[in-house]
């Protein structure tokens, strides 16, 4: 509040700009789930490509019962780090940021696509499934 009594108005990036008069998108994924497989490596020029499937489950009341659907993303990660997938196994609790990319090919004449994450940043939260870390050690 500003000497006078008037509120100080917050001030906002140029993205944010554009995105409130409509003027630019925005794709951005921030997920925490647990690997479903571990992780594969494949050398991509100079870095390596980490790909794995990532399960999220979401749950939800439906009047007296408890219902539950669980959502699988393949995640693609490129990183000069081959220590990553030591701790990418079946299981482990990530936190990750990125975002969607569609794929497009086409085969026996049938067009296919499908939505994966290119994720930007990784968190290993625990590597074991029955590991719950302390919600003061989670940041990004």
């Amino acid at each position: 509040m500003k000497k006078d009594g008037s509120f100080a108005r917050p001030s906002i990036s140029r993205t944010e700009l554009k995105l409130l008069k409509g003027e630019a998108d925005m794709n951005k994924v921030i997920l925490l789930g647990r690997l479903v497989a571990d992780a594969e490596i494949k050398p991509f020029k100079d870095v390596n490509l980490i790909t794995f499937r990532v399960a999220y489950n979401e749950r939800w009341k439906s009047g007296n019962e408890w219902k539950e659907e669980s959502h699988f993303f393949d995640t693609d990660f490129f990183t000069k780090y081959e220590s990553y997938l030591e701790r990418l196994t079946k299981g482990a609790l990530v936190l990750l940021e990125g975002k969607l990319r569609q794929e497009r090919w086409e085969s026996d004449g049938k067009k296919h696509s499908r939505v994966k994450i290119r994720a930007e940043k990784v968190r290993i939260l625990s590597v074991k499934a029955d590991e719950v870390p302390d919600p003061e050690d989670i940041e990004f």
